[in-house]
């Protein structure tokens, strides 16, 4: 038999992964630019970082047949590693990156600039929810929670940029909820981590239920457990 045509390994088979996600991400953050506001130079560290993760794990993207690119897909049975998971992430991260670098240069006036925004926060919502599925599937239960408080943040995002109020609240208030549960059952030196994601969602929360109570909408319920978290209790359980 053709070693192209034998069955994928059973996920069952594989090893459990463990990724920090936010811990590598502020790091990431702190180290390459965002400390002074340079998004431009983070986001060529991650394609760096990008390019370094796939020749080290043998993910490389080539040309398919007649010269014509194949994106290759990280598939669940494909993620034997850790680093990994770092492909999505740094990915999202790259695609949030440009698009806060374009915020930071647009204008009201320039639509054009303002749609490649809001194209470069689609993507990085993708490729976040690209890693929360993932996660879910090969990670262990403190990593797919982390990579669903992150992937509603970049959500939260997303909508909040397009003024989808209810939508972006939703998914924000799920980012919190997440993390001040991950407080409670963390070591200290992780605490600090959540805590600092939640502080960074709470403006952005308040400003959500602004916009939906001027526009006569409900926010629904004020604490960090509302019938927005469906799905959450779950996760935590």
């Amino acid at each position: 038999m053709d070693v192209t045509d034998e069955p994928p390994p059973s996920l069952e088979d594989l090893p459990t992964l463990s990724l920090e996600i936010f811990n590598i991400v502020k790091s990431s953050h702190a180290q390459h630019g965002l400390r002074h506001g340079d998004y431009v130079r983070y986001r060529q560290y991650c394609t760096r970082r990008l390019h370094r993760i796939r020749k080290s794990v043998g993910f490389i993207q080539t040309s398919g047949t007649k010269g014509k690119f194949a994106k290759k897909v990280l598939e669940p049975h494909l993620t034997k590693q850790d680093k990994h998971l770092l492909l999505p992430l740094y990915a999202a991260e790259r695609a949030w990156s440009y698009a806060m670098a374009l915020k930071r240069e647009a204008s009201a006036a320039e639509p054009r600039p303002r749609y490649h925004l809001q194209h470069r926060l689609n993507k990085a919502a993708r490729f976040s929810s690209e890693l929360r599925a993932l996660c879910a599937s090969r990670a262990d239960q403190r990593t797919a929670l982390e990579a669903e408080a992150y992937n509603g943040f970049m959500l939260g995002n997303m909508y909040l940029e397009r003024e989808e109020w209810a939508q972006a609240l939703r998914h924000l208030r799920r980012t919190r909820t997440i993390c001040k549960e991950l407080c409670r059952v963390s070591t200290t030196d992780m605490v600090h981590l959540y805590t600092q994601v939640v502080e960074e969602v709470e403006p952005s929360i308040r400003f959500c239920a602004y916009n939906l109570k001027r526009l006569g909408q409900s926010s629904g319920a004020d604490d960090g457990m509302d019938a927005d978290d469906d799905g959450v209790d779950d996760l935590l359980a």
